[in-house]
């Protein structure tokens, strides 16, 4: 059965389904796992025909279709909710781990300063795989590993870099 292209004719919901857990949106981006009354799944093959079923389309995920679920109108303003409280708490609580790490590198750095300790290479390297930056099977010479982390605050620099980029050319 085909869709109707326009968003004024396609039908939200379907007859049918259970409570399931939205994990993937429109375009397959990933969403938070939201409770939410799935009605049915658009099954989408790439590029080709489109359909609605009420089966369980994990078959068709594994052939690598596109599947968006199908709730009723009712219900998605409330899943929409749910799921951008969901994403707003889980940045918070990485913005606040991100802060913690760099409050606990500073207070180091600020140790090192005001007692006058030698900061080697190796402690260096020690620091970093305690806070989680780099792996532990790093190379004692050479390219560290990032860890998920170490990655994420990296390309913070890297957006930094960017900016002034971007300042220096419209300036």
């Amino acid at each position: 059965m085909d869709m109707p292209e326009s968003p004024e004719e396609r039908p939200l919901l379907v007859a049918g389904g259970e409570a399931e857990s939205l994990s993937a949106g429109l375009d397959g981006a990933p969403m938070p796992a939201v409770k939410v009354k799935v009605e049915a799944w658009l099954v989408e093959a790439s590029g080709r025909e489109k359909w609605i079923t009420t089966d369980d389309p994990a078959r068709y995920g594994g052939l690598g279709y596109s599947i968006t679920p199908l709730v009723p109108q009712n219900e998605v303003p409330r899943a929409v909710s749910a799921a951008v409280t969901q994403v707003r708490e889980e940045m918070l609580a990485r913005h606040a781990a991100d802060l913690r790490l760099l409050a606990t590198i500073v207070k180091r750095l600020r140790t090192v300063l005001s007692e006058g300790y030698e900061y080697d290479d190796k402690k260096i390297r020690t620091d970093l795989v305690q806070w989680g930056l780099i792996e532990p099977a790093s190379p004692a010479r050479g390219q560290m590993i990032d860890t998920p982390e170490g990655r994420r605050l990296a390309s913070v620099l890297e957006l930094e870099w960017f900016l002034t980029k971007i300042k220096w050319a419209t300036s």
